[in-house]
């Protein structure tokens, strides 16, 4: 599709797909949204694809951290490390010491 349709057209929708309240869904979106981020400029994957990512890290369900942290590496590959380090690194850490889910624990390490 292209950077400039992407980041126009598709962002946003994957965005609201993030919060839907199907489980399915948002571990769909977590799955791809390194897809996304290899197409978009720098700038636009911190100011709208890493929020997101950060959100779904967050997420009640379990399936979604652990489908989270199975692409932290991932999404660490396409981040300005320099820029993304504290919250990389905050992300990780908290899959660590996920207090409900040793899943998402074990993905982790």
């Amino acid at each position: 599709m292209g950077q400039t349709l992407t980041e126009c057209f598709l962002v946003p929708e994957v965005n609201s797909l993030g919060m839907d309240e199907v489980t399915g869904v948002r571990i769909a979106v977590a799955k791809n949204l390194l897809n996304i981020s290899k197409i978009v400029s720098f700038d636009f994957f911190h100011q709208k694809i890493f929020p997101l990512y950060e959100q779904l890290t967050l997420d009640k369900e379990q399936s979604v951290r652990k489908t989270c942290a199975d692409q932290v590496a991932e999404i660490a590959k396409v981040s300005q490390v320099d820029k993304q380090a504290d919250k990389l690194s905050s992300v990780y850490y908290r899959f660590l010491k996920d207090p409900t889910s040793k899943l998402v624990r074990g993905t982790a390490f």
